[in-house]
C-alpha cells in the first residue's frame, strides 16, 4: 500500500467515526435539551425530586428544617431563661416568635410555592409561544395576499 493511500484510508475512518459520533449525540440530545429547558409541575412528580424536597413535613428536607428550628427554639429558650443570670441582652420573645412563625411558614409551604411558581412559569411560556403562532400565522397571511 502507498503511503498515501494510507493516509486517506486513516482520514476516512477517523471522518467516519466522527460523523457516528455527532450524529448519535445529535439524535439524543434534542431530547435532553427539552427536559432541561422547559420544566414544568411534571418535574415535582419524580421520585428523585419529590424525595429530596419532600411532599410533606414529614418527609425529605423540610423535616430537617423543622428539626433546626425546633433547636434553634429550644436554643432561644435556653439562652432566655439564663440571660436573667448572666445579664445579657438577647431579643424580645414576640421578635423572635415572630420571625419562627415567618420561617415555620416559608419552610413547610415551599413545596406548594415551587409548584405554583413552575405553573406561572409554564403559563407564561405557553402565553408567549401563543402569541409567536398567531403572529407567524398573520405574517404567513400578508405574504400570501401580496
Amino acid at each position: 500500500m502507498d503511503s498515501t493511500s494510507i493516509v486517506n484510508v486513516i482520514t476516512q475512518t477517523i471522518n467516519t467515526l466522527f460523523k457516528n459520533l455527532f450524529s448519535s449525540i445529535d439524535n439524543n440530545i434534542y431530547s435532553t435539551l427539552d427536559d432541561i429547558t422547559f420544566i414544568g409541575k411534571d418535574i415535582l412528580e419524580d421520585n428523585f425530586i419529590s424525595n429530596i424536597l419532600g411532599t410533606s413535613t414529614t418527609t425529605g428536607m423540610i423535616i430537617i428544617a423543622n428539626a433546626l428550628l425546633v433547636g434553634f427554639t429550644i436554643y432561644y429558650a435556653t439562652k432566655y431563661l439564663l440571660s436573667n443570670y448572666t445579664m445579657t441582652q438577647v431579643e424580645r420573645p414576640y421578635q423572635f416568635i415572630f420571625k419562627i412563625l415567618i420561617i415555620m411558614v416559608c419552610v413547610n409551604f415551599s413545596y406548594f410555592v415551587c409548584e405554583q411558581v413552575l405553573n406561572i412559569n409554564y403559563l407564561i411560556y405557553r402565553g408567549f409561544f401563543f402569541l409567536w403562532f398567531i403572529y407567524n400565522i398573520k405574517s404567513c397571511q400578508g405574504l400570501l395576499e401580496a
